[in-house]
């Protein structure tokens, strides 16, 4: 059984330092939208299992919220979404996608103290527009996602460090995204280019980015991985990161798509 209260620590940090663009709230439940740009920025989040007073009417406002936006109604099911939630979800078709490791390492000192890898990186406290090309390219964005993805980071107000690797050559080869909210930090954004992968670059950034929240007092780390991503589950665990939970999404289908198999 999960540990509530580092999950909720955990889930302030991640819904804080990640926003969304827009968002509503009723009670603890949270609804962001952010041009489809990551469903994280784009899905009902609940804050308190206890929360499902009203539940269907409270689903139908949040529902409304993405339709009259354009995008379909995502649910982020975590271990403190309300059981009645997740039900309604399942019993209008919803759709499950998207599971994810919550990783956690308690001691960010130690973690910087053994960070020690070379390479020309580059921490700046704002994202230069090479610093989102570079993601965008790695990332394969598309010119919306992009400017999804633009927008978020225009919407951030935690300290943030956007952290790049460089080849010899000068050129970028990884790039990442840490940020800090109180004294909880992670990192997200973590890609590399294709040509550039196996060398080394990610770990690079990746140690700056934990010698960087350790100096600001970081006390607690956190890392959502993809639970199908063996390898970046092996590179975290091998500096001690330990599973916490698993969150995962349910997404409403297109009417063509409910009732088939």
């Amino acid at each position: 059984m999960a540990d509530v209260a580092l999950v909720r620590r955990i889930e302030d940090a991640q819904l804080s330092v990640w926003p969304g663009v827009r968002t509503a709230i009723d009670g603890s439940w949270i609804v962001r939208i952010s041009g489809g740009h990551t469903n994280r920025a784009n899905s009902l989040n609940i804050l308190d299992p206890a929360d499902a007073d009203d539940a269907e009417r409270r689903f139908g406002w949040a529902s409304g919220l993405y339709r009259r936006a354009g995008f379909p109604m995502v649910v982020r099911v975590t271990p403190l979404t309300p059981e009645p939630v997740v039900a309604i979800a399942d019993a209008r078709g919803f759709a499950r996608f998207g599971e994810t490791l919550m990783l956690v390492h308690d001691d960010p000192a130690a973690l910087a103290a053994a960070s020690a890898s070379g390479g020309a990186v580059e921490v700046r406290e704002t994202a230069s527009e090479a610093f989102i090309d570079a993601v965008a390219r790695f990332s394969g964005y598309s010119q919306a996602a992009t400017g999804g993805f633009r927008a978020i980071l225009g919407a951030m107000a935690d300290e943030a460090a956007f952290v790049t690797a460089r080849t010899q050559a000068g050129a970028p080869a990884s790039c990442l995204i840490a940020a800090l909210h109180r004294d909880v930090a992670t990192v997200f954004a973590v890609v590399t280019d294709r040509k550039e992968r196996r060398r080394g670059y990610a770990r690079q950034t990746l140690e700056a980015a934990y010698r960087w929240a350790a100096d600001g007092g970081a006390r607690l780390f956190w890392i959502g991985v993809e639970a199908d991503n063996a390898p970046a589950q092996a590179l975290y665990r091998s500096y001690g990161f330990r599973e916490t939970y698993r969150y995962h999404y349910r997404r409403a289908l297109p009417p063509a798509e409910k009732g088939t198999g």
